[in-house]
């Protein structure tokens, strides 16, 4: 049986059905809204952030198996194709249901102010023109295919899923009155430059995959050293530059700063070791799962702010 069969791969039911991104992001989600409103997220929004992220991973890689290189993921998916197209559809009308009847997305979006429908348009463009051209009558490309706009278009939409929509739904009224301070940029640039070190790391992965493919991304146009020992090495004193200033901005313990500074310390730690990692699980458990270690230690931190 084809869901019998998913049953027994913990690869496939955590990894390759991409529920363990929608951990990431719900993680990070709570991360956000707990720095900067001091509050949990509801668990409508979270499942919402948690459904979408797996639809969204699901149904690109469910596009490229009929095209890309055979792997394990890739038989996991052929094995599992009707299985999954069923899912997709009952996650999309579940996604549906929340954003219209429980968080009641249009009544809110209808009435928001025009940052907030320029960034939510903006994140549905990237979205989906990551795969498909944005004129499918020219022969432009899809963004994934445009070097860097790759890793700058998946920071900036995971930027915008974890951090700037959680927020939003949580008090709408925020953003709509744009009296955003500076905790919420810093914090929002400060995802976005961390998740850019990973997409670029994650590229090493790909890297004969990409080359085939025609995907000038960093690592093909530069090169597994310089990547990691040449560009990466100023994304991180970015991100550690960006930590700093929240540690000053939001008047945090020094307990924050010293785990920021392990995770970059373990970050490169991580980047060493990608580059002799052919196993694609051991890939997303190591770069990707570094998103949970992040968020998970933030969160601990910011509980005992908050009590």
């Amino acid at each position: 049986m084809i869901i019998q069969s998913a049953k027994l791969n913990w690869k496939g039911v955590l990894l390759w059905s991409n529920q363990f991104y929608g951990i990431c992001a719900v993680l990070l989600s709570v991360e956000s809204t707990l720095f900067i409103k001091h509050v949990y997220p509801s668990f409508t929004s979270l499942l919402l952030i948690h459904l979408s992220t797996v639809l969204f991973y699901t149904h690109s890689y469910l596009k490229e198996y009929k095209e890309g290189i055979y792997n394990e993921r890739t038989n996991w998916y052929q094995s599992n194709k009707r299985y999954l197209q069923l899912r997709q559809l009952g996650f999309s009308l579940l996604c549906l249901y929340l954003a219209l009847f429980k968080l009641n997305a249009l009544s809110l979006l209808n009435n928001a102010s025009l940052l907030v429908k320029a960034v939510a348009l903006f994140a549905l463009i990237l979205s989906i023109t990551y795969y498909i051209p944005f004129n499918l009558f020219t022969r432009l490309k899809p963004f994934r295919k445009v070097g860097i706009f790759k890793s700058i278009g998946i920071a900036l939409v995971w930027s915008i899923v974890c951090c700037f929509i959680p927020v939003w739904l949580t008090n709408p009224n925020v953003i709509d009155e744009m009296n955003f301070d500076s905790i919420f940029w810093v914090h929002f640039f400060q995802i976005f430059a961390y998740i850019l070190i990973l997409a670029v790391l994650f590229d090493i992965k790909d890297l004969n995959r990409d080359k085939e493919e025609f995907v000038n991304t960093i690592v093909v146009k530069y090169g597994t050293y310089q990547t990691i020992n040449k560009i990466i090495p100023p994304l991180y004193a970015i991100y550690f530059l960006l930590i700093l200033l929240e540690f000053k901005i939001n008047s945090l313990s020094y307990v924050y700063w010293v785990l920021q500074l392990s995770l970059v310390g373990l970050t490169y730690i991580i980047s060493q070791k990608v580059v002799k990692q052919q196993s694609i699980h051991a890939n997303i458990l190591m770069i990707d799962g570094l998103m949970i270690i992040k968020a998970i230690l933030s969160i601990l931190v910011l509980n005992m702010v908050i009590h």
